[in-house]
C-alpha cells in the first residue's frame, strides 16, 4: 500500500518506520551531528515529529552562525512537503509554520556578507542544478509566524535612533499569516492576510493586509490595508527605486505612486520614514492620487479634511518635505473651507497662531 505525498508515493511501511520515536531520535541526533559538522557552526533540533502526510514538526530549533550568534531560535518549526521538479526548475511546500521564532541576518562590522552565507556556500554545490538552466522557483502555498522576532543589521554603517534605521532593522510581536508566497529568481510575490508587528523605532503596524510584488526595482502593493496607532489607510501603492540602497534616503530617491481611498492620515506616523514630519502631528481625512518622492510629491483629485470646519480640495505640488520652514505649496483648489479654531489646532513647528491671528476671544 502507498501513500501519496505531494507528487511521490511512498510505502506506508516506511512512512511508519519514519513515525518510530526511537527513529525519529536517531535522525534528530544524526542531523545535529551532521549539519554541525558540516557548517563548523552549532546546530541542534530538540524534537522531530512526522505523521503520514510528511508534515515535519521540528521543536527547539538552533542554527548559530560562526561567531556563535543565533541566527535562528524557534520554539516550532512545522513544515508540509509538495514538490520537487528539475525539469521544471520548481520546489512548492504546501505549509510553513514558525513559532516563537528569533531571527538575526547581521553583517558585522568588517564583513562584507551576511551570517547566514556560510551555510549557502557550504550547501551550494550540493544543491540540485535544474537542467533548464532557469533559477529554481520556490513556491509556499501558505506561511504562518507567531509571537517572533526579526532583526536585519548592518553593522559596518551608524546607528539611526530617530524613526526607522533600514541599516538596523528590528520587528518584534511579529505575527504573519502569507498564502501563495513566490519566489522567482530575484522577483517576490504573496498574498498577506495579516500582518502585525512592532519595529524597535516604535512604529506599530496593528495590521496590513495586501497582495504584493516585490522586485530590485519597486514594491507594489494592491488592495493595500494599513492600520498603525494613529492612521488608518486604504490605497494602492507602488514605491519605485533604482536599487533597494534607495530606502536609505526614502525622502529623495524612492518614489511614490499611489491611489488613496478614504484614509485617516496622522502625519506623525509618516515621521517615522522622514523624521522631521515627528513636529508636525496633524491628523487628517484624505484621499487622491500621489506621485513623487517626498521631497516633491504631487496630488490629484486631492481631498483634505481636518478639524471640524476645514475641507480642501484640488490638486497640488509640494517641494521641500520633510523640511517644513523649506517647503513650497502650490494650491489649484476647487473648494476650501476652514475656521479660526481649526487653524489654531493646526500643529505647525515653531509658530504660536496667537502670535500671527486674532483672538478667539
Amino acid at each position: 500500500m502507498y501513500v501519496l505525498v505531494g507528487m511521490v508515493a511512498l510505502p506506508v511501511s516506511i512512512l511508519a518506520i519514519l513515525r518510530e520515536p526511537s527513529v525519529q531520535n536517531f535522525i534528530v541526533r544524526f542531523a545535529s551531528v551532521y549539519l554541525s559538522e558540516k557548517l563548523d557552526s552549532e546546530i541542534s533540533i530538540g524534537g522531530l515529529y512526522v505523521d503520514y502526510q510528511l508534515r515535519v514538526n521540528l521543536s527547539d530549533v538552533l542554527i548559530k552562525d560562526q561567531k556563535g550568534n543565533d541566527i535562528l531560535r524557534a520554539k516550532q518549526l512545522k513544515a508540509r512537503y509538495g514538490e520537487y521538479s528539475k525539469e521544471k526548475s520548481l520546489l512548492r511546500l504546501d505549509q510553513l509554520f514558525l513559532d516563537q521564532a528569533d531571527i538575526q541576518l547581521i553583517k558585522y562590522k568588517g564583513d562584507t556578507s551576511m551570517n547566514f552565507s556560510f551555510i549557502i556556500d557550504a550547501f551550494s554545490s550540493d544543491t540540485p542544478k535544474p537542467d533548464t538552466g532557469k533559477p529554481l522557483k520556490i513556491v509556499l502555498n501558505k506561511l504562518k509566524i507567531y509571537d517572533s522576532y526579526f532583526r536585519l543589521a548592518d553593522l559596518n554603517k551608524p546607528k539611526n535612533d530617530t524613526g526607522i534605521d533600514y541599516s538596523n532593522l528590528g520587528l518584534s510581536r511579529i505575527s504573519l499569516n502569507m498564502d501563495d508566497l513566490v519566489i522567482d529568481g530575484d522577483t517576490i510575490s504573496a498574498r498577506i492576510q495579516n500582518l502585525s508587528a512592532r519595529e524597535r523605532s516604535g512604529f506599530y503596524l496593528k495590521k496590513l493586509k495586501g497582495n504584493v510584488h516585490l522586485s530590485p526595482q519597486g514594491l507594489k502593493v494592491d488592495h493595500l490595508k494599513v492600520i498603525t496607532d494613529r492612521s488608518e489607510l486604504s490605497m494602492n501603492l507602488e514605491f519605485v527605486f533604482a536599487e533597494f540602497k534607495a530606502f536609505e534616503d526614502f525622502v529623495n530617491e524612492v518614489r511614490i505612486e499611489t491611489v488613496i481611498g478614504n484614509s485617516t492620515l496622522n502625519l506623525y506616523d509618516v515621521g517615522y520614514f522622514a523624521p522631521s514630519l515627528f513636529e508636525l502631528e496633524n491628523e487628517f481625512e484624505i484621499s487622491g492620487t500621489f506621485i513623487g518622492p517626498v521631497s516633491a510629491l504631487r496630488a490629484k483629485n486631492f481631498k483634505f479634511d481636518f478639524g471640524r470646519n476645514t475641507s480642501l480640495q484640488g490638486n497640488l505640488v509640494i517641494n521641500g518635505l520633510p523640511n517644513i520652514y523649506e517647503t513650497f505649496v502650490n494650491f489649484n483648489i476647487t473648494e476650501f473651507s476652514t475656521s479660526l479654531s481649526d487653524i489654531y489646532r493646526f500643529n505647525i513647528p515653531g509658530m504660536n497662531p496667537s502670535n500671527c491671528l486674532p483672538s478667539l476671544m
